[in-house]
């Protein structure tokens, strides 16, 4: 049997979402108006909102009739994390969201860049949240996340505050999970080579190249991640 095609699986979501009945599609506008309607919503937005198909494939997730979403080729981050956030919400103990992108290059390990779409500006607490956030994704996967949180210094090399605050995410991070392999701050040349880590940096908890890059804010995360697909050939 052959594996379907992207084109398969997008045709079936499409016409699951264009030919649902009447029935399921009222089921799940009530169960959304359920859950929200002390939070501002109407039924008749909860009903609008089945017709638009991020709130539709949310709550085929929520109701267990999808395993997952997958959107943004045409669409602005906020016209899916919204209806992500509003109807199947954070995990239990997740106090913020964070985007991860995953880069493909020929010759290297995947890497993981976060966060890469929602937090402009974060600070110490929000880093240490979309580390562990990313972390608990790679692990997902099967694969040992290494860690490097970036910044423009090299371990206490420049005394800044924006280099000061990733110092601060480190050492939570280190008492909240001592088990991950995790270090900085550091830039990022340094996190990628394993010659430089082992060579200027022998007392770095990194003892290899990162694999998961965290970037001090969605700037330079941003800028990164484009800059590879557009000059580094990356995916």
């Amino acid at each position: 049997m052959r594996s379907p095609s992207h084109t398969d699986s997008t045709s079936r979501v499409w016409r699951s979402f264009t030919t649902m009945s009447d029935e399921v599609r009222h089921g799940y506008a009530e169960a959304l108006y359920a859950s929200r309607k002390r939070k501002g919503l109407t039924r008749a937005e909860a009903r609008s909102r089945m017709y638009q198909p991020g709130y539709f494939a949310g709550m085929m997730v929520r109701q267990g009739d999808a395993d997952a979403m997958v959107g943004g080729i045409e669409s602005h981050y906020s016209e899916l994390i919204r209806p992500a956030l509003e109807v199947i919400g954070r995990a239990d103990g997740v106090r913020k969201v964070a985007g991860m992108y995953v880069v493909a290059q020929r010759d290297r390990e995947l890497l993981f860049f976060g966060d890469t779409a929602v937090n402009i500006a974060p600070g110490a607490d929000t880093l240490t949240d979309i580390a562990l956030l990313t972390a608990g994704f790679v692990e997902k996967l099967g694969i040992r996340p290494r860690i490097a949180m970036l910044s423009f210094s090299n371990f206490g090399s420049v005394r800044h505050p924006e280099s000061d605050k990733v110092r601060r995410a480190v050492a939570q991070i280190k008492e909240l999970r001592p088990d991950i392999e995790i270090d900085g701050e550091m830039q990022a040349d340094t996190a990628l080579s394993t010659e430089i880590l082992q060579s200027r940096y022998a007392f770095s908890d990194l003892k290899k190249a990162a694999n998961v890059l965290i970037f001090p804010g969605l700037a330079s995360a941003n800028a990164a991640y484009k800059l590879l697909a557009e000059l580094g050939g990356a995916k």
